[in-house]
């Protein structure tokens, strides 16, 4: 059976008011929580239960993505517990947001939102990827603006965190590089005094 799904293409289905102010809100409680010098799983990991709850889905899913390979970052139950193994998502839906289109279906019932690169190549970076039972829940196409929405805001943490490990990298190059020029312990006993 094929994905009978409601694709948007683009980096999502348009935020509508709504959904991005609700997001929104969401995004600074779960900053405010998790305190100032949270992780970024951490915090991607509470904007999934929001997303969770939001929706009222079964499970979330941080899906990472590269050409041929999708890897689960994240992964989050109705009672915000992390599951271990994450098994048995919808690869038609995984392609859709590879290629950048969001999409919905309720047969099975599963909302699953590309997360775009915030710099200006706008690739796919990954997917946000959420569920429920069979006969559980209907997802809308509100349900689908929702979760695109926090999809762009995982974007925003995931661009932070590249652009910290980049400094840090750069921090430890240069710090390196001033040890190597300026070699203290050969400075030490040669003073005149």
């Amino acid at each position: 059976a094929g994905l009978k799904s409601r694709a948007v293409a683009g980096a999502a289905a348009p935020p509508e008011s709504d959904a991005e102010a609700l997001v929104s809100k969401s995004f600074d409680e779960v900053v405010r929580e998790q305190g100032a010098g949270a992780s970024p799983r951490r915090i991607l990991t509470g904007l999934l239960d929001r997303a969770l709850s939001m929706v009222r889905a079964d499970r979330a899913l941080l899906i990472l993505l590269d050409a041929d390979h999708a890897e689960v970052e994240i992964a989050r139950n109705l009672e915000k517990e992390s599951i271990e193994k994450a098994e048995g998502f919808n690869l038609a839906a995984l392609a859709q947001a590879r290629e950048g289109r969001a999409s919905v279906t309720n047969d099975p019932p599963l909302l699953c939102a590309p997360i775009r690169s915030a710099r200006e190549d706008g690739r796919v970076l990954g997917a946000i990827y959420l569920d429920a039972r069979p006969a559980s829940r209907f997802f809308r196409d509100h349900d689908l603006r929702v979760v695109s929405a926090f999809a762009s805001r995982a974007a925003d943490v995931l661009a932070d965190a590249q652009e910290t490990r980049v400094h840090q990298e750069k921090t430890v190059l240069q710090n390196r590089e001033l040890a190597r020029r300026y070699d203290m312990t050969q400075l030490i006993g040669e003073s005149p005094a």
